[in-house]
C-alpha cells in the first residue's frame, strides 16, 4: 500500500512541476507579448515623422528646410528601429530556452493539458477581439490618404495622410501580434495549428 501511494506522490509530484515549467512558459509569453507587439509597431511607424515634416519642409518657405526636416525624420528612423531590434534580439535570447516546443513533440503530464486547453478557450474572445480590431485599424487606415487624394489635397497635407496611415496600420498590427503570441503559446504547448505533432520531428521531450 505505501509503495503505491509513493507513487501515487511522485505521479503527482512530476505532475505539478510540468505544470509550474508550462506556466511559466504562459507568462513569460504574456508579458513579452505587448513588447514584442510594440517592436513592430515601432517599426512601421518609424518613417512617419520622416514623411510628414518633408512634406512639412516644401509648405513652410524656408522655415523648415528639407535637409534639417530628413536629417530630425532619418534620425528618428534610426533611434526607433534600433530600439525594435534590441527588443527583438533580447526576445530571441531568452526565447531560446523554450525553442524545443517549436520543434520537438512534447509529452504534457495527467491534466496538464486540460489546463491548458482552459486557458485557450477563456481567452478566445480576447484573441478573436484582437484580430478583428487589428484587420478593421488596418484596412481602415487608408481612408484619410483617399479622402486627402478625393479632396486634392497640398503635398504636405497629402504626406499627413500618409503618416497617419502608418500610424493607424501599426496600431492594427500591434492588436494582431499581441493576441497572436499569447494564443500561439497555447498552440506550442497542445501541439496543435503550425505546432501539430504531424510537422515536428519524432523526438519527444516532457515539459
Amino acid at each position: 500500500m505505501r509503495k503505491y501511494q509513493t507513487i501515487g506522490q511522485k505521479i503527482q509530484s512530476t505532475g505539478m512541476y510540468l505544470w509550474k515549467k508550462q506556466n511559466h512558459f504562459l507568462e513569460w509569453k504574456r508579458k513579452n507579448a505587448v513588447i514584442l507587439a510594440g517592436a513592430v509597431a515601432l517599426c512601421i511607424m518609424s518613417p512617419s515623422l520622416l514623411i510628414f515634416l518633408t512634406g512639412l519642409s516644401s509648405a513652410t518657405g524656408g522655415n523648415l528646410s528639407e535637409n534639417t526636416a530628413v536629417g530630425i525624420g532619418v534620425s528618428v528612423v534610426l533611434v526607433m528601429v534600433s530600439l525594435a531590434v534590441a527588443i527583438f534580439i533580447s526576445y530571441g535570447i531568452h526565447g531560446k530556452a523554450y525553442e524545443y516546443l517549436k520543434k520537438e513533440l512534447i509529452e504534457t503530464a495527467y491534466g496538464v493539458k486540460g489546463l491548458v486547453k482552459e486557458k485557450k478557450q477563456n481567452y478566445e474572445g480576447t484573441y478573436t477581439r484582437g484580430i478583428i480590431l487589428g484587420v478593421v485599424f488596418c484596412i481602415l487606415a487608408v481612408i484619410p490618404l483617399l479622402i486627402g487624394i478625393a479632396m486634392e489635397q497640398p503635398e504636405y497635407m497629402i504626406t499627413s495622410d500618409v503618416s497617419i496611415l502608418l500610424l493607424l496600420v501599426a496600431v492594427g498590427v500591434f492588436l494582431i501580434v499581441r493576441v497572436s503570441t499569447i494564443n500561439g503559446s497555447y498552440d506550442m504547448l497542445l501541439q496543435e495549428g503550425e505546432y501539430s505533432q504531424k510537422g515536428k520531428g519524432c523526438k519527444e521531450k516532457k515539459v
